[in-house]
């Protein structure tokens, strides 16, 4: 929702590190975002600062271990809204997180690792680094542990699936389609997944089949409202 200034300047005094710089910076970034028009919301600030750390605008002084603002704030360069601060931050990864978030993000908002792991692009390795490191701004493990893991963002998972060449996009959709047949004897729980990865490729005829599938699924349970939305 939309931030006041008050409430967005207290939030950066947050963030930021205590410094004699860091007044400046704020104003910066709060002229930049719009937020003292009345305009932002506060995971753009978050992810703003997040980007400065990872550009080294903000570092952790060797000796004393205290975070400091580099002085060379007037030509610091702050995007304008919160795709393009998850854009920029996407770009400064090592090229195989890069690989691996994509194929995520192509999978859905949130993805079984066993999944991932079936469709994954060279070079899109190791595997281990999708819940750490770099990988971990991105993605996390689900609360109570086993293979699945989520965006930490539903508009962070829009802006790494943007990335993804169109013709690489539709490869990864057929290949996560065939992947999920191969992984479960059961599809019924995975019909409408399917029907999603199979209507981006040039599979119509799975994709219909698929949608058929689990809108009959949802009419048997007397979801009507559903089985009538996903055969529209």
């Amino acid at each position: 929702g939309a931030l006041r200034s008050r409430d967005a300047e207290r939030l950066l005094t947050e963030l930021l590190p205590e410094d004699p710089l860091r007044e400046q910076l704020q104003a910066k970034i709060l002229e930049k975002t719009g937020v003292s028009k009345g305009g932002r919301i506060p995971l753009l600030l978050h992810s703003l600062v997040g980007l400065l750390c990872d550009e080294g605008k903000i570092y952790e002084e060797a000796g004393s271990g205290r975070w400091r603002i580099r002085d060379d704030i007037d030509s610091i360069s702050l995007p304008e809204n919160i795709q393009l601060v998850y854009q920029a931050r996407f770009k400064r990864l090592e090229d195989h997180v890069q690989f691996l978030l994509e194929d995520a993000s192509a999978i859905g908002l949130s993805f079984r690792r066993r999944l991932l792991k079936k469709i994954m692009r060279p070079p899109a390795e190791p595997l281990d680094s999708i819940g750490n490191g770099d990988a971990e701004s991105f993605v996390r493990a689900d609360l109570g542990g086993g293979d699945e893991y989520s965006f930490r963002h539903a508009l962070m998972h829009e802006s790494v699936y943007r990335t993804i060449p169109p013709e690489d996009r539709q490869r990864l959709h057929a290949n996560i389609g065939a992947a999920i047949e191969n992984l479960y004897d059961d599809l019924e729980p995975h019909y409408e997944d399917l029907a999603r990865h199979y209507a981006e490729t040039s599979d119509h005829a799975k994709a219909i089949d698929y949608l058929v599938k689990a809108a009959r699924k949802a009419s048997h349970k007397g979801d009507t409202k559903r089985a009538i939305a996903l055969g529209s």
